[in-house]
This record gives structure tokens, C-alpha cells and sequence, in this order.
């Protein structure tokens, strides 16, 4: 019969000893957190100029996160012990301030910031969507498109990924305002291989 349940805490619980008389139990409860953390960097010299300071909290563990390129602004993904959902967050790096975009229990997938950011774009369960963060309704984006990469550098379109005719995953462009599978263009495919983590050049070219 069994396995019977024993202990009920919410992290990992491990090390375990059992007394000569097979009555008592010793053990560790663990819990973990992966946190983001930033240190100033002077690109020139190749050196951190400065102390780290943590940019999420240590209560929750980010999975996943993104820097707009004009570094106004932080997204990530972030898991609560005990929790079976997981929330997208955003953060505005100038005064601190956080933004919940929303909670899933299928969780998120790749998270990516426009280059203004003011808008971020991620995979809920299995559709590609993207939101207007500071105010403004979630968009879906056509059925077969997952996983963004990058946004364009005017903002009006998406790199992602697409399954193309050979079924490996191929890089794709897409408008943020497409509503059709024919609204996806297809960028770069190769049947022997899945094409991932597409990046715009700085010009967009």
C-alpha cells in the first residue's frame, strides 16, 4: 500500500534520517529562490563599478525575465512557494515600481519586452498573445505561433516562432495587429532543424 504522505511543507524537504526504532524522522525543509540581481558596469573597462542591488523579491523565484533595450523597464516570471501558478511581472527600473500583468496556472513562456517598453509580448498555455502594459486589453496573435523572441524596432511586429510545412519550428514574422495564419510571414526554416532565440539587429534589418 501506499506511498503515505508525511510531511506538508511548501519547500523541499530532504536529508533524510530515520531513528533506530524506525519511530522518528529527521530531516531538512529547504526553500529556494532564484532571484534577478544588477550591478553597474562600465562596458568600457570590462568592470562592476559598483554593488549589486536585487531587483525581485527573495519570497518568489524567477524563471525567466527580459530587459527592454532602452532599459526603462524589466519582465519576468515569477513562482510563490506552495503555489501552482505562476505571475508575469513587470517593473519600471526608474522609481521601482512593479506591475502584476497576470496570473496563470499553466504558467508563462518567454517573455519579451518591446524596445520602448511599453509593451510585452509572452506564451500562455499554448497561444502567443501581448499587452499594452501600463493600461489596455490582451491581444491574441494566430493560432500556431508560440515563443517571441524579439519585437521590431518601431514596435508594430513580432519575431516568434511558427511551424512551417516541415513541422520543425521556424523563425516567423508576424504584425502585432495579425489575425490569420496568412498574416504570418515566414523568415527562416530548415527541415533537419528547430530554429529558436531569433534577435532583431539593432536596426532591424
Amino acid at each position: 500500500s501506499g506511498p503515505d504522505r508525511l510531511t506538508t511543507s511548501s519547500g523541499v524537504d530532504s536529508d533524510i534520517a530515520l531513528s533506530p526504532d524506525g519511530g522518528r524522522l529527521a530531516f531538512v525543509t529547504r526553500i529556494e529562490a532564484s532571484r534577478l540581481w544588477s550591478w553597474p558596469f562600465d562596458a568600457k573597462t570590462g568592470r562592476v563599478t559598483g554593488n549589486e542591488q536585487a531587483m525581485t523579491a527573495a519570497s518568489t523565484s524567477v524563471s525567466n525575465f527580459d530587459l527592454s533595450v532602452d532599459g526603462t523597464r524589466l519582465a519576468f516570471l515569477a513562482s510563490r512557494p506552495g503555489k501552482q501558478s505562476e505571475e508575469l511581472w513587470t517593473r519600471t527600473l526608474a522609481d521601482g515600481r512593479d506591475t502584476l500583468i497576470g496570473e496563470a496556472p499553466g504558467g508563462y513562456f518567454s517573455p519579451r519586452l518591446s524596445r520602448d517598453g511599453t509593451r510585452v509580448a509572452y506564451r500562455r498555455a499554448t497561444q502567443l498573445r501581448w499587452i499594452v502594459i501600463d493600461g489596455g486589453e490582451e491581444q491574441t496573435l494566430p493560432e500556431g505561433t508560440f515563443d517571441a523572441w524579439d519585437w521590431s524596432p518601431d514596435g508594430q511586429s513580432i519575431l516568434l516562432n511558427c511551424p512551417p510545412p516541415e513541422k520543425t519550428a521556424a523563425l516567423c514574422l508576424s504584425s502585432r495587429g495579425a489575425s490569420h495564419a496568412a498574416d504570418v510571414r515566414r523568415l527562416v526554416s530548415d527541415p533537419a532543424y528547430n530554429l529558436w532565440q531569433g534577435r532583431f539587429s539593432p536596426d532591424g534589418r
